[in-house]
């Protein structure tokens, strides 16, 4: 008899290298012989949340985006910790930070009947 070494993924295993009943870090499935998780990257041994879309910098335990890509008119959701469209502006149905007119807290693709477009109140 012997003791043989966990695969790297494990931080307890049994019978088998890679049968882990325990996983080596964070953001690894325990079902999936604690391969990184669907939303996460190997990096250097370690599982990083990857980037959601819109997202150019993010943490690596959490996946909060830390900052936007620019030049697509989004900023940082204080709830969501993702990137949304920025005040004045909504998406489409392509996925686009389009600018709108605000009336009433909604955000309009344009001035409605009996109203006008105030250029000097852009948000």
């Amino acid at each position: 008899m012997r003791c043989d070494q966990c695969n790297y993924r494990c931080k307890n295993c049994k019978k088998e290298s890679y049968l882990c009943s325990q996983c080596q870090g964070i953001n690894r499935d325990i079902l999936n012989y604690c391969y990184c998780e669907q939303d996460s990257r190997e990096v250097n041994g370690t599982c990083q949340k990857v980037c959601k879309q819109n997202c150019e910098e993010c943490n690596p335990i959490t996946g909060d985006c830390l900052k936007c890509k620019s030049g697509l008119n989004r900023s940082i959701n204080d709830k969501s910790q993702q990137c949304a469209c920025s005040d004045g502006y909504k998406e489409n149905d392509e996925g686009m930070c389009i600018r709108c007119y605000m009336l009433n807290n909604s955000c309009l693709d344009k001035c409605p009947g009996g109203t006008f477009q105030d250029e000097n109140l852009f948000i």
